[in-house]
This record gives structure tokens, C-alpha cells and sequence, in this order.
């Protein structure tokens, strides 16, 4: 039994290695490129938060599901919020970003090096003001949560195709 173990941990890390030298070929990267930019131009994707970064505060590695999720014509935010607060009021339960939008202003310029720069404003919510989004062309990417009366708060994570959407 041990020797079994022994032998399906080998495997399982040979299986790493190779895929993350595959992942660096630049034939996967151009791949990784090309659909990034693909759901960039539809404006149909999910951003995937992984760490959170609250101002004046540390990062946080998240480990439940938070995401923003951007169609043309709704917006699903679902982000967790740690931070100060200027008002009692705020988010809906005072420690997320937790709202669905179908009024929002959207914009994103390409950057000069690498990537897209992403402003959405929602109209209908009163926290966040705005979400600043940089998308990188290897699908990583940055939101910054701008706030009225709650402080910024920041995440790193990645864009994937949105797989709950119907085709």
C-alpha cells in the first residue's frame, strides 16, 4: 500500500512537471494569447479572485469561489470585502461586494505593452463607484474595488470563460 502511494505521488509530480513546461512553450502562450483576447473582445468572461488586498491591510489568499462575472449585459459581482468603513452603510451586508447589475458603464483601452485596461461603472449599486480591471494577455489579471465610503480594496486572480452561461 505504501509503495502504491509512493509511486501515484511520483506520477502525480512528473504530470506537473511536464504540463508546466508545456504551459511555457510559446505555442501555449500565443494560445493562452489568443483566447484571452477573444474573451476580452466579447466582453463575456469571469474574473477568478485569488488574493485580496485591502488598503493599509495585507493579502488575504481567498479560499472560497469569488468571482466578477461580465456579460454585455449584466454584471454578477461576488467579492469578498475587508476594509474601514466611513459610514454605517455600505455594501449590502457590510463585508462583500455582493450586487447584480444590468445598468454599467464598460471601457477598456488596449495597453501599450501587454494587455487591456478595464473601467466598469455600475449606476444602480452605491458601493463600488468603480471596478478598474488590468487583464493580461497570459490571463492573469488585477481589479482594484473603488469605494464611496468604504476604503479600496484590491485582487489578483485570472479571466476564464464564463461555463455557466447557456450556448
Amino acid at each position: 500500500m505504501i509503495m502504491i502511494r509512493k509511486i501515484l505521488i511520483a506520477s502525480m509530480a512528473v504530470a506537473v512537471f511536464f504540463s508546466a513546461c508545456k504551459s511555457s512553450s510559446p505555442a501555449a502562450k500565443e494560445e493562452q494569447a489568443t483566447k484571452t483576447k477573444a474573451l476580452i473582445e466579447s466582453k463575456s468572461y469571469v474574473f477568478k479572485a485569488q488574493t485580496a488586498m485591502a488598503t493599509g491591510g495585507g493579502a488575504r489568499q481567498l479560499r472560497s469561489d469569488y468571482d466578477l462575472r461580465v456579460a454585455p449585459d449584466k454584471l454578477i459581482c461576488y467579492l469578498p470585502y475587508m476594509g474601514t468603513s466611513n459610514t454605517a452603510a455600505g455594501y449590502s451586508d457590510g463585508n462583500s461586494l455582493d450586487f447584480t447589475s444590468t445598468d454599467f458603464e464598460y471601457s477598456q483601452v488596449n495597453r501599450e505593452k501587454d494587455g487591456w485596461d478595464i473601467v466598469i461603472k455600475p449606476r444602480n449599486v452605491t458601493e463600488p463607484r468603480a471596478l478598474q480591471m488590468t487583464v493580461y494577455s497570459n490571463g492573469s489579471a488585477t481589479l482594484l474595488a473603488l469605494g464611496n465610503n468604504k476604503s479600496n480594496i484590491s485582487f489578483n486572480g485570472y479571466i476564464m470563460e464564463d461555463r455557466t452561461k447557456k450556448k
